[in-house]
C-alpha cells in the first residue's frame, strides 16, 4: 500500500470511529435524589420521563377510582433518564427493583387501580432479590432490547442499561459503549454539584402548578420561575371569570427547551404534530409548551391553561367550542402587575384587531358559533372563529357586566355553567344559556358595544 493509501485509510478509520455512537468523556449527575452518574452518549438531549395515563372510572357504589395500564405505572416510576443523539440513537437507564404489577383486561386494555398497583410495586421491592434468575425475569417483563445489559453500584442498586440505535452500529461498538457505560455508572457524587446536569430534567412546583422542564437551570431558571409567578396570577383569574364547581388542585405544566423536543414529545405519545407549539393533552393530564419563543411560549400557556382548568374546575373535558375556545383567546392577551402578581384582560392583540376589520361579519357569525361542535368549528374558517369566540366571551364577561344596557346577557355564561354542572350536554346547555337573551339581536347589540361602549369594558375589572 502506498503513502496515500495508508494515510486515506487511517483517515477513514478514524472518521468511521469519530461517527459511530458516542459516550461523553466525563459522567454527570442523572439522578439527584439517588445520586446516580454515569456517561451519556454525546451530543444528546435528555427526553422526558414518560407520563402516566389515567382511566378514570366510577363504580356502582359511585366511588372514583383511577385505574392505569397495568405495567405503564412500572415502567414511567422505573426510568431514571432517556438520552437521544443528533442522529437518533438512544440510551435508557433503568432502576431494576421491582416487577410489574398484574391486572384484568377491560374494553380499555390490561387495567389495574393505581393504588393497588402502588402497593404491589412496594411489595416486589420489599422482596426483590438480586440474583440471575430474577433479573431475567426482570428484562423479560421490560421487554428489554439486545444491546442492554443489568450493572450493579458498590451501594448494592441495579440498573439497566440499554441502546437502541436509529443508525448501523457494528457489535464491537455496541460492546464498547455497554462496557463504558457500565464502568461509569456510580453512586458516589464526590466532586460534583447538587444541579442537575443540562440534559436532565428538572421540577419545580407554586400552589396551585407542577412545572417539568429541561430549560439548563443557570438560563432558563429565570423563565420557570417568572412563568410559575404569571400561571398563579393566572388561576386567580380563570376563577374570577369562571367559578370552579370542583377543586382544581396542581395541574402539570411541561415546558420544552426546543419546539423539536415538544414535537418529539407528541410523537411519542401517538400525535404526529407538526403545527402546534404547545397544548392541553387531557389524556395524560399536561399542558405543554415549547420554550424557544418566550413571549410565544407564555401567550400559550394563558390560553392552554384555561382548557386545562376548565377540565377539573367542571369535571368535563366536553365543552361548547364557543365557551371553551372563547374564554381560552380571552385569557391571551393581559396587563401584568408583577409586584401584586395580578392580571386585567385587556382589548388588545391580534383577535381585536381581526374584529375591529371584520366587525359586521363577526357580529354576524356568533349565533352560527354558539351552535357549532368541533368538527365544525376546525373544519371552516378557524381564525375566524377563534377571533369571532374571543369577541363574544368579551362581550359577556367585560362589556355585559359594564354597560346597564346589555344586562341580561349576564345571565348567558352562569346559566351554561349550572346547566352543564348538573349534567347537560354541551349544545343543551349553550341553548339554555342563550334562550335568556332569545329577544335580543344579539349582532346589533354587539355592534352597539363595540362602537360606543368599549371604553366601559376597558373599564370594567
Amino acid at each position: 500500500m502506498n503513502r496515500l493509501a495508508l494515510v486515506a485509510a487511517i483517515l477513514a478509520s478514524a472518521l468511521s470511529a469519530y461517527s459511530a455512537p458516542q459516550l461523553k468523556a466525563q459522567a454527570e449527575l442523572v439522578d439527584e435524589k439517588e445520586g446516580i452518574k454515569m456517561k451519556v452518549l454525546a451530543n444528546s438531549h435528555g427526553l422526558p420521563p414518560p407520563t402516566l395515563v389515567i382511566t378514570k372510572m366510577i363504580s356502582s357504589a359511585g366511588e372514583k377510582m383511577q385505574y392505569c395500564k397495568s405495567d405503564d405505572l412500572w415502567r414511567s416510576s422505573s426510568i431514571v433518564g432517556t438520552w437521544k443523539d443528533k442522529k437518533g440513537n438512544e440510551l435508557r437507564l433503568v432502576r431494576v427493583d421491582s416487577l410489574p404489577p398484574e391486572g384484568r383486561e377491560t374494553n380499555f386494555g390490561v387495567l389495574i387501580k393505581k393504588e393497588d398497583a402502588e402497593n404491589a410495586m412496594k411489595a416486589s421491592r420489599d422482596s426483590f432479590v438480586q440474583d440471575e434468575e430474577t433479573f431475567a425475569a426482570w428484562k423479560k417483563a421490560w421487554k428489554a432490547l439486545n444491546c442492554s445489559t443489568i450493572a450493579t453500584t458498590k451501594s448494592g442498586k441495579s440498573y439497566l442499561i440499554e441502546f437502541a440505535f436509529a443508525e448501523t452500529v457494528k457489535p464491537e461498538v455496541e460492546k464498547r459503549l455497554l462496557k463504558d457505560a457500565s464502568a461509569s455508572l456510580s453512586s458516589s457524587t464526590s466532586g460534583m454539584t447538587s444541579d442537575y446536569s443540562s440534559m436532565k430534567w428538572w421540577s419545580t412546583e407554586t400552589k396551585n402548578y407542577k412545572f417539568l422542564t429541561d430549560l439548563d437551570k443557570s438560563k432558563g431558571g429565570r423563565f420557570v420561575s417568572d412563568t410559575s409567578r404569571l400561571a398563579e396570577a393566572m388561576r386567580k383569574a380563570y376563577e374570577k371569570y369562571v367559578p370552579a364547581d370542583k377543586k382544581v388542585g396542581l395541574c402539570t405544566v411541561r415546558v420544552f427547551k426546543t419546539l423539536e423536543g415538544y414535537r418529539e414529545y407528541r410523537k411519542s405519545t401517538g400525535s404526529d404534530d407538526q403545527m402546534s407549539c404547545g397544548l392541553w393533552d387531557p389524556g395524560r393530564e399536561e399542558l405543554l409548551i415549547a420554550a424557544e419563543d418566550k413571549d410565544l411560549a407564555r401567550s400559550t400557556m394563558r390560553h392552554e391553561g384555561f382548557h386545562q382548568y376548565l377540565y377539573y374546575a367542571t369535571g368535563r373535558g366536553d365543552h361548547a367550542m364557543w365557551f371553551n375556545e372563547g374564554h381560552a383567546t380571552f385569557f391571551e392577551n393581559i396587563k401584568y402587575n408583577s409586584a401584586k402578581n395580578t392580571v386585567k384582560i385587556i382589548e388588545e392583540g391580534n383577535r381585536a384587531m381581526w374584529v375591529a376589520k371584520n366587525l359586521r361579519l363577526c357580529a354576524q357569525n356568533m349565533r352560527r358559533l354558539i351552535h357549532m361542535d368541533r368538527q365544525a368549528y376546525y373544519s371552516g374558517d378557524v381564525n375566524s372563529n377563534y377571533c369571532t369566540g374571543w369577541a363574544l366571551i368579551y362581550f359577556l364577561q367585560k362589556g355585559a357586566p359594564a354597560v346597564e344596557k346589555f344586562k341580561e346577557y349576564r345571565k348567558v355564561i352562569p346559566t351554561y355553567l349550572e346547566a352543564m354542572n348538573r349534567g347537560a350536554s354541551a349544545i343543551e346547555a349553550s341553548n339554555e344559556a342563550f334562550e335568556c337573551v332569545a329577544d335580543r339581536d344579539l349582532a346589533a347589540d354587539f355592534l352597539e358595544f363595540w362602537s360606543r361602549y368599549r371604553k366601559n369594558a376597558a373599564k370594567f375589572d
